[in-house]
C-alpha cells in the first residue's frame, strides 16, 4: 500500500505505525500491540495543511478470535478520532481537514456490493448478505455465534455498525459515493451494471474455460476516501476507482483491489486554490 502526494512540503513529517496508539479507555490496554500486525496496519502524514492518514483495517474473519482482533481495531480507531477531536480543539484547529485512505474490509451498505437487487416490497435484497449463497464455513450450524457477526467477512452487521459509528464520531464524508451517489454513469453503455468501476475489489476468475470460480463477476467497495469536516468536499476536483469488470480492467496490478484515486485542491485560503494535492492508494 502507500500514498503519494504528487508534492510532499519539505517541512512534512511523516509518521508511519503499525497499529492504532492504546488508550487508557481501551479495554484491551494489557494487550500487546504485536497483536495487530502483521495484518492491520495504519499510516499517518502530517502536512502543515491537512492530515493523511491510511490504514489496512483487519479482515473481520470467520471465528470469535479474529471477531474480537477486528472489534479491537475499530473501537481504537474510534477512540484516535475522539482524541483528535479534543486534541485539535484544545489548539483551537477544530476545522484541520482529515483524508483518510485504505482498505477498511467492509461494505458500508447495499450499494458497496454487486448483484442486489430492490423487491416490490421495498426491501433490498442483497447477494452477500445471503447466507444460503454466501456461506462461511460452519457458521451456520453454530448456535453460539452472535447473529450480527454471521456472514461474508465486511458484510456482517456488526462491522457495518461500527463504521457507521466511526463515520458519525469523526464527521466523516465518503468521498467517492458523495460524488457517484448511483454509480458510475458516464462511460461505456456498453459494460453491465456489475462491471462499471463502481466497486474495488473482484472476484477471483477460474483458472480454467471449464468451470467458473465461486465469486467470478462479483465486487464488493471495501476501499474508501473519508473526508473531514465535510465543508472540504467542495476542494475535491474527482475521485475515482481505476478498475472494472470481471477479468480486472485497468489498475490491478495483480492484485484483488484496484487503485483508487483522489484529487483535489490543497484546503487552506482562496490565495493557495492553485496547489493541488494528487494522493493514489495502490493494493
Amino acid at each position: 500500500n502507500g500514498v503519494s502526494p504528487q508534492k510532499v512540503p519539505k517541512q512534512a513529517s511523516i509518521k508511519s505505525f503499525f497499529s492504532p496508539k492504546k488508550t487508557p479507555h481501551d479495554s484491551a490496554v494489557n494487550r500487546s500491540m504485536e497483536q495487530h500486525h502483521p495484518e492491520g496496519r495504519f499510516q499517518f502524514f502530517w502536512f502543515p495543511d491537512m492530515d493523511v492518514m491510511q490504514c489496512y483495517v483487519p479482515n473481520n474473519g470467520t471465528n470469535e478470535k479474529s471477531f474480537e482482533r477486528r472489534r479491537e481495531w475499530d473501537d481504537m480507531m474510534l477512540q484516535f478520532l475522539k482524541d483528535r477531536r479534543k486534541i485539535l480543539a484544545h489548539c483551537s484547529r477544530e476545522e484541520r481537514p482529515l483524508l483518510w485512505c485504505g482498505d477498511f474490509n467492509v461494505a458500508r451498505d447495499y450499494r458497496d456490493g454487486t448483484h442486489w437487487e430492490k423487491r416490490e416490497d421495498g426491501t433490498i435484497y442483497e447477494f452477500w448478505t445471503d447466507t444460503k449463497k454466501c456461506s462461511v464455513g460452519n457458521q451456520s450450524s453454530n448456535a453460539f455465534l452472535d447473529p450480527v457477526n454471521v456472514g461474508i467477512p465486511s458484510f456482517t452487521p456488526a462491522e457495518r455498525k461500527r463504521f457507521a459509528e466511526i463515520l458519525k464520531e469523526g464527521d466523516l464524508l465518503d468521498v467517492w459515493r458523495e460524488l457517484h451517489p448511483n454509480g458510475v454513469l458516464d462511460i461505456d453503455s456498453e459494460l453491465k451494471p456489475w462491471d462499471r468501476p463502481d466497486y474495488t475489489w473482484r472476484g477471483h476468475l477460474a483458472q480454467g474455460s471449464t468451470y467458473t470460480a465461486k465469486f467470478q463477476g462479483k465486487a464488493q467497495r471495501l476501499d474508501y476516501f473519508l473526508l473531514t469536516p465535510p465543508h472540504t468536499l467542495q476542494e475535491v476536483n474527482s475521485c475515482k476507482i481505476l478498475g472494472y469488470g470481471e477479468k480486472r480492467n485497468g489498475h490491478f496490478c495483480g492484485s484483488d483491489h484496484c487503485a483508487t484515486f483522489i484529487s483535489m485542491e490543497r484546503p487552506l485560503t482562496r490565495k493557495t486554490r492553485s496547489a493541488k494535492t494528487t494522493v493514489v492508494r495502490e493494493n
